[in-house]
């Protein structure tokens, strides 16, 4: 018969507790989550690019550039979107721009393209494709300082907005010449990057919603690395959210939100700070249901849109904290016991709002990454009841959250297992 150091009158005092406290202990103190995604980003387009000639000669610059890249740091993003021409001319300014995100802790993920490509500040379209990956690698190997390990770099964003191809939907030809394209300039991208020896991430050829669904193959995207990135607004986050599982079931690939926002004025009409934040809420809570299949979002923009998450006085809207619950989550960590304090092994921990679940491992114990705000958990094991635990999470925190099942047979079954535990058999 196996020993026992059980103490009855701690038991019986531990059984009040439980029927006092209902099972729960919680904590809270600072942590460092797991994100939800590889890749959380804030796009500066309105600034990095369309102001690319404007701001050039400012001399207050770097302090403007650097007061962006804090504000987004602080949102919990781990990656700036810049999209500054790559042409010689504003490669200055984008220099400023990459400074400072690396300087900062941020990867970059460089989302501009030659002004040839579609005609930005009146520059002439370029010839073919071939003199679009000629430019694209002279320009990848004349600035190795750029670049940092971890980076992305797309050639071209949105390819279907040049001039070179032109719209792949408008012929056969086209359709082919497009595709055709971003396998030769994913290669191409691979291989000015191998040979100054940085480990950049090439491709991310963003496309909208329409291109990815009919134009894109399955063969293309495992070329290109087995990743669809589209631009998508529409109405409802239910149908984005939809839309993107809808395009990994077809490739099979992960998915890369690569512009999101609200509102769109033609789209979603005039929306108050309120309901902007509520529409984002949507989107980033469906998008964490589907973490496993999710590479990374990227916000578009930080400001001077309709989308911006800044007033024009740099002041926060009130999405950005909403931005914030969901790129600085929230951790819970705790452990699962019986009433007898034996560690359950294999109970399910499920968030009620579908935005997280894991299972205890050996020692009862189990951790989960949640979106900050009110949350009710669900903690389940087969011969256990449900119990449920209701946690108000802060971004960046960690809460100990330890709860106690009891068995289904009431608490009937529940002095049989003390009494088995108690004596040993």
């Amino acid at each position: 018969m196996r020993r026992t150091n059980k103490n009855p009158v701690r038991l019986f005092l531990a059984l009040f507790i439980l029927l006092v406290t209902g099972g729960f202990y919680n904590s809270v103190h600072a942590a460092d989550p797991q994100t939800f995604w590889k890749y959380q980003c804030v796009d500066t387009m309105k600034d990095s690019r369309d102001n690319a000639r404007n701001w050039a000669n400012r001399a207050d610059l770097p302090q403007l550039v650097a007061g962006e890249i804090s504000t987004i740091k602080a949102m919990g993003a781990n990656c700036v979107a810049i999209g500054t021409p790559y042409d010689d001319e504003f490669i200055p300014y984008l220099k400023v721009w990459v400074n400072q995100a690396h300087g900062q802790g941020l990867r970059v993920w460089f989302r501009g393209n030659l002004s040839g490509w579609e005609g930005w500040f009146s520059y002439p379209i370029l010839n073919n494709t071939d003199e679009h990956n000629l430019k694209i690698a002279r320009f990848i190997n004349n600035n190795p300082g750029l670049f940092h390990d971890g980076d992305i770099f797309t050639p071209a964003p949105e390819p279907e907005q040049g001039k070179v191809i032109g719209d792949p939907r408008d012929s056969d030809a086209q359709k082919t010449e497009y595709l055709k394209f971003l396998v030769d300039s994913y290669n191409n991208c691979v291989l000015a990057f191998g040979l100054i020896n940085i480990k950049v991430t090439c491709g991310y050829f963003s496309t909208n919603g329409d291109i990815a669904k009919n134009i894109l193959t399955p063969e293309v995207v495992a070329q290109i690395g087995n990743v669809v990135v589209v631009d998508h607004y529409v109405a409802s986050p239910e149908t984005l959210v939809n839309d993107l599982v809808a395009l990994h079931d077809k490739f099979n690939a992960k998915i890369m939100l690569g512009e999101f926002g609200a509102p769109i004025p033609d789209i979603n009409g005039n929306m108050t700070e309120s309901q902007q934040a509520e529409f984002i809420d949507g989107v980033l809570s469906g998008l964490v249901q589907h973490q496993d299949i999710i590479e990374g979002v990227n916000y578009w923009t930080l400001a001077n849109s309709s989308t911006a998450l800044l007033n024009n006085d740099s002041s926060p809207k009130k999405a950005v904290d909403v931005i914030k619950h969901y790129y600085i989550p929230a951790q819970v960590k705790g452990t699962v016991v019986t009433t007898t304090g034996e560690k359950i092994s294999g109970a399910k921990v499920v968030s009620a709002s579908g935005s997280g679940q894991t299972i205890t491992d050996q020692n009862g114990q189990y951790s989960l990454s949640l979106p900050a705000g009110k949350t009710e958990l669900e903690i389940d094991s087969q011969a256990y009841q449900l119990a449920t635990a209701t946690v108000n999470l802060k971004s960046g925190q960690q809460v100990s959250q330890n709860v106690t099942l009891v068995p289904k047979g009431g608490w009937l079954g529940n002095t049989w297992q003390w009494i088995k535990n108690l004596f040993g058999f």
